[in-house]
């Protein structure tokens, strides 16, 4: 199925970030806070409409005069798929519009395979997921894959160590070439920062640090609602942070776990273990938490990944002390919220996923 790419002007692009800020808004609102014209308004609305991309709600009766109709977004527009590898398979998830998983799907993935091999799997993967839950038909804007490792060259990623074999390869070319559909890759990282910040749980906020204890521990910036990838696309490798060494990470407490005879799943986030490798790690967390505060002032932090989210929990509360230390120096300044992601190790597909929506409908 050849997917046709979906082009947007930059006033539709800031119309649509409009209704999906505020769940619904009116024409006239949006001309007061766009500052287009109401002929403009109204030709710009109906094409996102033709698009599938917007549709009207209730009149709403609570003002006087002729009852005006809100835009929302139009969740059943079009949907994107998303692929995450992780250690030992493939995730796969569909978003519609409005950034809500409407299909997951996990698929066991042999590491040390032929790329190719990977790559027919992806193929069949995403044309067996879609057929099987009629969405074969739908409107799909694209492809996102989201792939740990750091950039190299600006076309070669430094994979983890299982997949090294992919690190003399131009993974956006393969995987472009590989489904006829506009195609995204990113760092797992940045993609879930996405996911997160798109999720529908952040409208009023234009800026978030997302800070990943996965199989590594990095980090991915939105400033303006805009992902942050850095000169080398790599902004967020804060795994350098280890003034113990020890990195704050779900495979580095899974070791420390395995030299004790204990697994992580399942285990009490209160477990002498646990609390050990806590205070082990806790000086890097903090200096990495404050570092992105000082430097960038998010309105939010968000804790994710992998890590059991009662053991997140457990991560923040360590350097709350630090935390409040930072903000009594300066008492007018707004500290960010930090809070533990609710969506767990998903949000790496989710992420992925939103790849093709946010460079298709947001990124202006």
């Amino acid at each position: 199925m050849r997917v046709e790419p979906l082009t947007l002007s930059t006033n539709q692009k800031m119309i649509l970030d409009l209704i999906r800020r505020n769940d619904q808004i009116t024409r006239s609102e949006i001309s007061k806070l766009s500052g287009l014209t109401a002929g403009a308004i109204t030709q710009n609305c109906k094409e996102l409409s033709y698009l599938g991309l917007i549709r009207e709600g209730e009149k709403n009766k609570g003002h006087r005069g002729q009852p005006s109709l809100p835009l929302l977004i139009n969740e059943k527009g079009a949907i994107a798929v998303g692929i995450s590898f992780s250690m030992g398979f493939i995730d796969l998830t569909v978003l519609n519009l409005k950034g809500e998983s409407i299909v997951t799907t996990r698929q066991p993935h042999d590491e040390a395979q032929p790329f190719s091999k990977t790559l027919e799997q992806v193929q069949q993967l995403i044309e067996l997921t879609l057929k099987s839950n009629f969405l074969n038909h739908a409107r799909m804007i694209g492809v996102g894959y989201s792939v740990s490792g750091f950039m190299m060259d600006g076309i070669h990623r430094h994979c983890v160590e299982p997949l090294k074999h992919w690190r003399t390869l131009n993974l956006e070319t393969e995987f472009q070439k590989n489904v006829d559909a506009p195609t995204w890759v990113e760092n797992n990282v940045n993609a879930a920062a996405l996911g997160e910040f798109y999720s529908g749980q952040w409208n009023k906020a234009s800026s978030m640090a997302f800070i990943e204890m996965g199989h590594g521990f990095g980090g991915g910036v939105i400033i303006d609602s805009k992902l942050m990838p850095g000169f080398s696309r790599n902004a967020g490798e804060i795994g350098g942070f280890s003034p113990t060494g020890i990195r704050p990470s779900f495979t580095s407490l899974n070791n420390e776990l395995h030299k004790q005879g204990l697994t992580i799943d399942p285990i009490n986030a209160d477990h002498p273990a646990v609390n050990q490798w806590l205070t082990n790690i806790r000086d890097t967390v903090s200096l990495a938490t404050l570092s992105c505060i000082n430097w960038i002032d998010p309105e939010v932090i968000v804790f994710g990944g992998k890590m059991p989210k009662d053991i997140l929990g457990k991560v923040v509360d360590s350097f709350k002390e630090d935390y409040a230390r930072e903000f009594e120096a300066y008492p007018t300044s707004r500290a960010p919220e930090i809070v533990v992601s609710e969506f767990g190790e998903a949000i790496s597909a989710k992420g992925a996923a939103m790849l093709p929506i946010y460079h298709t409908l947001w990124l202006k």
